[in-house]
């Protein structure tokens, strides 16, 4: 990509049902992808379908703080490993401890996710 880091791309010329072509389907996104390219945007690529897949939950969504980086998928990646080490890497603390400290964040933030 033009930062030089490897970039996976896949392209699919048929959007099925699920949640990655509703994306790529979404009157936001596609909207928000033409006014970045200065042009139109058919759907948009597959870059964010294999970032989703990684990001993708036990209850089979992606949570709305990964979605916010879609339109930057270099962000994304960031933000993805930055969650993988903390919440999944060595540490003293169980994973249900981080997880807890994360509620208890995120309620003193307000934050309703």
């Amino acid at each position: 990509d033009a930062s030089g880091l490897k970039t996976k791309l896949a392209l699919w010329y048929s959007l099925d049902e699920s949640l990655y072509s509703k994306f790529a389907r979404s009157e936001r996104i596609v909207n928000a992808v033409e006014q970045i390219l200065g042009g139109k945007a058919a759907h948009y690529h597959s870059k964010l379908k294999a970032e989703y897949a990684g990001a993708m939950e036990p209850w089979g969504g992606v949570d709305n703080i990964m979605k916010i980086h879609s339109l930057n998928v270099a962000t994304l990646k960031a933000h993805m490993l930055l969650y993988v080490t903390v919440m999944r890497g060595p540490s003293d603390l169980s994973r249900a401890q981080r997880e807890m400290i994360a509620v208890v964040v995120s309620t003193a933030n307000h934050c309703h996710y």
